[in-house]
This record gives C-alpha cells, sequence and structure tokens, in this order.
C-alpha cells in the first residue's frame, strides 16, 4: 500500500512539475533565438558599416562625383570601390518585403536611370522579418527620408532603424540601428 501511494504521490508531482518543465524549456529557446538575432543584426551592421566607408566616386565619370546614387526610406544605393585602382560596384541596401537585403553589381560607368534588382550579380538576404527604415542627414538635414537627387552628393550619415522581429511567440524582439557615415 504504501509503495502505491509513492507511486501515485510521484505521478502527482512529475504531472504538476511538467507544464513548469515545459515553459522553462520555452524561455530557453526564446533567449536563444533573441541571442541569434542580436548577433546576426551585428553582421549585418558591419558590413553595413564598411559598405558606407568604402563609398566612393572619386575617378567614376558618369557618377557626377556622387558616392549616394539614391537613397530613399526603403533603399540606399551607393558607388563603392574595395580599395585604390579596384573597379567600382554598385551596391543596394533595401527593407523589402520584411527582408533586409544586400545587393551588389557592376559599375557600367554611367549613371543609370534606375537600379533594377536584375542588374545585380549577388543577393544576400541579410534579415529577415524586419520592420525598418533609413533616414539620412547631412550639411542643412538631419533625418530626412528621402533624398533629392541634387541633395545625394551632401548626405554623410545613413541610419536604418526599426525592429527584427521574433520569429515565434517565446522570442523577444531586437532593436534594430544600423547606421554609418559616408566619407566620399
Amino acid at each position: 500500500m504504501e509503495v502505491l501511494v509513492a507511486m501515485l504521490l510521484t505521478l502527482l508531482l512529475l504531472g504538476a512539475s511538467l507544464p513548469v518543465w515545459q515553459g522553462l524549456q520555452a524561455l530557453a529557446v526564446g533567449e536563444v533565438d533573441h541571442a541569434i538575432g542580436v548577433g546576426q543584426s551585428r553582421v549585418a551592421a558591419a558590413r553595413f558599416e564598411r559598405d558606407l566607408r568604402s563609398a566612393s566616386a572619386a575617378d567614376s565619370a558618369g557618377a557626377e562625383c556622387v558616392a549616394v546614387l539614391e537613397a530613399t526610406s526603403s533603399q540606399i544605393v551607393l558607388l563603392t570601390r574595395s580599395g585604390p585602382g579596384e573597379v567600382p560596384e554598385i551596391v543596394e541596401w533595401e527593407v523589402s518585403g520584411g527582408s533586409l537585403m544586400r545587393r551588389r553589381g557592376p559599375w557600367t560607368g554611367s549613371m543609370p536611370t534606375g537600379f533594377p534588382h536584375g542588374d545585380y550579380l549577388d543577393h544576400k538576404t541579410m534579415l529577415e522579418g524586419v520592420e525598418a527604415r533609413f533616414t539620412y542627414s547631412g550639411a542643412g538635414f538631419e533625418g530626412l527620408a528621402n533624398v533629392e537627387a541634387r541633395a545625394l552628393g551632401l548626405v554623410r550619415g545613413v541610419r536604418l532603424e526599426g525592429t527584427l522581429l521574433p520569429g515565434d511567440a517565446q522570442s523577444r524582439a531586437v532593436d534594430l540601428r544600423l547606421e554609418g557615415t559616408v566619407y566620399g
């Protein structure tokens, strides 16, 4: 009889602790997902800063000596160089369909009329689950979401601010802030 009572108490205790165990597991998964999101956003931020630092229109005929070719709330297009004497390329960062995309392609030597995605050779999804927008600062403006073509040469500060949304209900959102300075 004592063995049966002991077994019954053990089963009741296990049954009562099962939801606590499952809750702790879900919490751990959520924290790991959050940490992964933070790490991914740091990688994207480092790449973004590097692209902004390498933006340069020097010695690029047809670029009207402007490193920023387009600047809107959803994208920025840059003319970049990886080093002296290197062939310039076009790099686009865009928030599209909840993803932060990075695209790059060859510079043709003249200012294009648009930047169709089919012209890029490399397409990378840097982050998924993104709700964010670009803002720009420069000589005479701060926090501007869309920069007119005549003012693109004045852009110095670029910021992408928003949220990296969690993939499930247990995870926390990650505050997303990518920013850098255009020197070229």
